[in-house]
């Protein structure tokens, strides 16, 4: 949210991070891939459990969508947040059903919740198994996917005052894990590492928001001991004309940026840009080779465009990860975007291999449970009104234009018919 100064120096500082941690990083995208992989499972055992529970208990459909509240706090918040929930007084109605399922009590429902959800959020592959054996009736509440759905319902129950927890100082999402591979290549001495990720999503929905903390998150794995805040809120451009000016200066001080979050990227690349004309398609044509050529100056660059697909094509072309948000609706009291990606899955048949793209989640955004800090929320809306502004005035300049040589034409018109 800095100056172009800001960021080449936030570029130079973790350029400083990663010479310190070479070895490090290669174990930090194993423990943080890991992690991401064991929450999605959780979140894809959660939904299988949760499908077969609604066919017998109708009246139970809906934690399917409570699943999802508890994804996002398994991805961004601490297990202080579930202590806070377990405190409340008095039984949840869907816990009590929950319990009857499961035949244990709802006071053995939140012991095991408490103790799986610290299990899952560890980097130890054997500590679920642990945890579960500390109470063997735990086990059964791991295996069956009941830790989220279990956490959503309590979620509900106190949206009308939810929980003030911050998030935790590293969430996890499908971005964590791939930010820190690409800071992994540079720092094994690829410096023509780097690559392109997408985010897109309707204006609101929590692109922003969710970038925040998957950079914080990083820096915080790289260089633990301070959160990070005002180094992230350098990396991240919310105002997209800057981008040139950044390049330039990354140019000039041959600086290679690790990372960079280029906000509101489809007003400086729109999906329609071929039909701009004139010298506008020769400027395009030059951002293409940019694009194309973007590796040699930064990293790990993140383009958030503000609605699904409306960015342009070679943008869209040239990125390895595109994540797409949608609004989630039945989550009372909650604003919830689900953002998925498509990843590449080998399938091999019998003389037969072919490559399909399966959808995964790769982030679940809820608010109020997260935030934007509030210096940032307020300069990312002064920098949208800032082009709704511009883009009206040249809207009504046009719309003038087109209505003026359509009267010219009218009144030549009438001239010839009148000689």
């Amino acid at each position: 949210m800095g100056s172009v100064e800001d960021f080449v120096k936030a570029s130079r500082e973790i350029w400083g991070f990663i010479e310190k941690n070479q070895l490090k990083l290669q174990r930090l995208v194993q423990v943080y891939g890991y992690m991401y992989a064991r929450i999605s499972t959780m979140f894809n055992v959660s939904t299988a459990f949760t499908k077969e529970l609604a066919s017998k208990i109708p009246q139970l459909a809906h934690l399917t969508k409570a699943s999802l509240l508890g994804l996002h706090a398994a991805m961004y918040h601490d297990i202080g947040l579930v202590a806070e929930l377990i405190d409340e007084k008095g039984y949840v109605v869907d816990e009590v059903s929950l319990s009857e399922v499961l035949g244990l009590s709802v006071e053995d429902m939140r012991v095991c919740l408490l103790q799986s959800f610290g299990a899952m959020l560890s980097g130890d592959s054997l500590t679920h198994r642990i945890y579960a054996g500390e109470r063997e009736i735990c086990s059964a509440y791991w295996k069956r996917g009941v830790l989220l759905p279990h956490l959503g319902v309590l979620l509900i129950e106190v949206s009308k005052n939810p929980p003030k927890t911050m998030p935790r100082i590293i969430g996890v999402n499908a971005l964590v894990p791939w930010v820190l591979g690409v800071l992994r290549d540079l720092a094994s001495g690829s410096l023509g590492a780097g690559s392109i990720a997408i985010v897109s999503a309707s204006i609101g929905k929590g692109k922003t928001t969710t970038l925040y903390y998957t950079i914080r998150s990083v820096l915080n794995a790289l260089s633990p001991g301070s959160s990070h805040d005002e180094l992230t809120s350098k990396l991240i451009i919310l105002d997209a004309e800057e981008f040139l000016d950044i390049l330039q200066a990354l140019v000039d001080s041959e600086v290679k940026a690790p990372i960079i979050v280029v906000d509101n990227a489809s007003v400086l690349f729109p999906k329609q840009w071929f039909k701009l004309g004139g010298a506008m398609v020769k400027f395009y044509l030059n951002m293409n080779t940019i694009i194309d050529l973007l590796r040699g100056v930064c990293g790990a660059t993140i383009f958030v465009a503000n609605a699904p697909g409306e960015i342009s094509s070679f943008v869209r072309n040239a990125a390895t990860m595109n994540i797409v948000g949608r609004e989630e609706s039945g989550i009372r009291a909650y604003s919830t975007t689900l953002f998925t990606w498509k990843r590449p899955v080998l399938k091999i048949r019998e003389e037969e291999e072919t490559v399909k793209l399966r959808e995964k989640i790769a982030s679940v955004y809820v608010y109020p449970l997260l935030k934007l800090p509030r210096e940032i929320y307020e300069r990312d809306l002064e920098v949208k009104v800032k082009v709704i502004k511009s883009t009206v005035q040249n809207t009504i300049e046009h719309l003038k234009n087109e209505l003026l040589m359509r009267q010219n034409k009218t009144s030549i018109s009438e001239k010839h018919a009148i000689s």
